[in-house]
């Protein structure tokens, strides 16, 4: 060893000797690192910004419970006073094989305060007692949504009134189940504020009530009806997610309530069905299953994939009646696909939400695409389907709801592949306040964009009472259409009656805009 090297060990040796001696044994005590710190007479400190978790779940005697771990930290019981500028809790150093998935309480239960928390998940299952409910400003971060699974635990779950295994934000209150799915009987849940919560996040794992004894248990796996702004679910899988009876109580992957306002983006979700219905080898995902339903003006649905099982490969019989619910103003929702289900995206429905639901209005549909999976999951009849709430009479399997006082209008649709199969015919798009169906398919049927504005009012012609227009070819009446072309229609004739030309080479206030009447374009501008 040259003299060089000599030195350079020996300066090594009397950096670490004090720190491996004391000052980190005893951070390895209280779980946070040590840093240098120009204010400390030692120089060493405590980072407050990062907490081992794994520190304290070997270190107690509570059965290895990860939940027990997380609470202990976040009250404050673990004898860390919490930092009120937030922190990130690592639980990734909890191994799997040693009880690391026993979860017996909420991790969140009395945590009267909303800090800045990041809970950095296990690449483990763990499996729950008790539903998750998050406060402002926390978020949950998997190590992939292939490693880390929050699933139902096979002992028991006993969920609260909102049937679910994560909630984002809360009324506040405790639990009505068994006592131990609340710390204590008087702090309970935290409340959210008035104003909704903030800053909640879901992210990099899986969500399923498929339970440990591999059991199907009918909860929702994402319940969102408290927090807004800053709140968001990414890259989540809600796996073997449904009802497991012929109940008409609705079982949803993502439910988004009326009290979510500005939340998300929801994006990079799939979605798999449980099959619940059915016996023997004849298993099916149950009728009241949604994917998502969305009840409030968001930030958008981006990237979602919607798969359910069912009864047979050819027949509309027992299938599930939508993927995605939209029943709200001002969300656009996009890259879609599904299979399995009647309806792929349903427009105003009214069905699971308050009578005091604000107009259906101002929607964007887009990059829509329904299959046909055969006998893995099956087909997809109507790619979007638009309701007409106050209809006294709807279609089979349909998802729209009768005599509602709801309203829908403002809905633009674009980019839709529907994929049918044998004696599967898929439409692309079904227009209930217009009796409006873009043309079917057995193999494909595209439909670039189809636009439904407002009422129009004073015709005593009942069917023509929408604005709309669309690229497609009906399969029930005309629908008016806009072209856009080069060349004069002076003396052409015409097929669909109120659709609209464009000639980009018009020069003359009666040459460049035609309207289609009687069989024949007119100049009108």
């Amino acid at each position: 060893m040259s003299n060089r090297e000599a030195k350079a060990v020996g300066v090594f040796l009397l950096l670490w000797l004090p720190i491996a001696s004391s000052s980190l044994a005893e951070a390895q005590v209280n779980g946070q690192p040590v840093v240098y710190s120009a204010a400390s007479s030692s120089n060493i400190a405590y980072s407050p910004a990062y907490i081992d978790a794994s520190v304290f779940y070997y270190a107690n005697n509570e059965s290895y419970d990860i939940c027990k771990t997380i609470n202990k930290i976040l009250t404050g019981a673990s004898g860390i006073g919490y930092p009120s500028a937030g922190v990130v809790i690592d639980t990734r150093g909890i191994l799997e094989g040693q009880n690391a998935g026993l979860c017996t309480i909420n991790p969140f239960d009395s945590v009267a305060t909303s800090f800045q928390t990041t809970i950095l998940l296990p690449a483990t299952t763990i499996a729950t007692e008790c539903p998750w409910v998050l406060p402002s400003y926390t978020r949950i971060v998997g190590a992939g949504r292939g490693a880390t699974t929050l699933a139902i635990s096979s002992i028991r779950f006993d969920p609260d009134s909102t049937n679910s295994m994560i909630e984002m934000g809360s009324a506040g209150g405790g639990n009505p189940g068994p006592d131990h799915c609340s710390a204590t009987t008087t702090t309970g849940y935290y409340a959210c504020p008035s104003a909704g919560c903030t800053g909640t996040s879901i992210e990099h794992l899986a969500i399923s009530p498929f339970d440990t004894g591999q059991r199907n248990q009918p909860y929702t796996a994402i319940y969102n009806n408290y927090a807004g702004d800053q709140s968001y679910v990414d890259d989540v899988v809600l796996r073997q997610v449904g009802q497991n009876s012929t109940s008409t109580s609705m079982v949803t992957g993502l439910f988004i309530g009326p009290g979510a306002t500005y939340s998300g983006p929801y994006t990079n979700i799939d979605f798999v069905g449980s099959q619940g219905c059915g016996s023997g080898s004849t298993l099916y995902t149950c009728q009241y299953t949604a994917c998502v339903q969305i009840q409030a003006q968001t930030r958008g649905l981006h990237g979602i994939t919607c798969t359910a099982k069912t009864q047979t490969a050819t027949s509309s019989t027992g299938l599930p009646f939508a993927a995605i619910y939209l029943d709200s103003y001002g969300n656009t929702v996009s890259d879609v696909h599904v299979e399995g289900f009647y309806d792929g995206v349903v427009v105003g429905d009214y069905q699971q939400i308050p009578t005091s639901a604000v107009a259906v209005a101002g929607n964007t549909i887009s990059n829509v695409t329904v299959g046909d999976g055969g006998t893995s999951s099956g087909p997809t009849y109507e790619a979007v389907h638009i309701c007409n709430p106050g209809a006294t009479t709807q279609g089979l399997n349909t998802a729209c709801t009768t005599n509602s006082s709801g309203s829908v209008s403002d809905v633009t649709v674009a980019g839709v592949l529907s994929n049918g199969a044998g004696l599967v015919s898929a439409y692309p798009l079904v227009d209930d306040l217009s009796t409006t169906q873009i043309t079917a398919s057995t193999q494909r049927a595209f439909l670039g964009t189809y636009v439904l504005g407002e009422k129009l009012l004073g015709f005593g012609n009942s069917n023509v009472v929408y604005s709309r227009s669309t690229t497609g070819q009906s399969g029930s009446g005309n629908i008016p259409s806009w072209g856009v072309g080069s060349t004069s229609a002076v003396g052409l004739t015409c097929t669909t009656p109120g659709a609209l030309y464009s000639n980009t080479t018009g020069t003359g206030t009666a040459s460049t805009l035609f309207l289609c009447s009687g069989g024949t374009w007119h100049p009108i501008g």
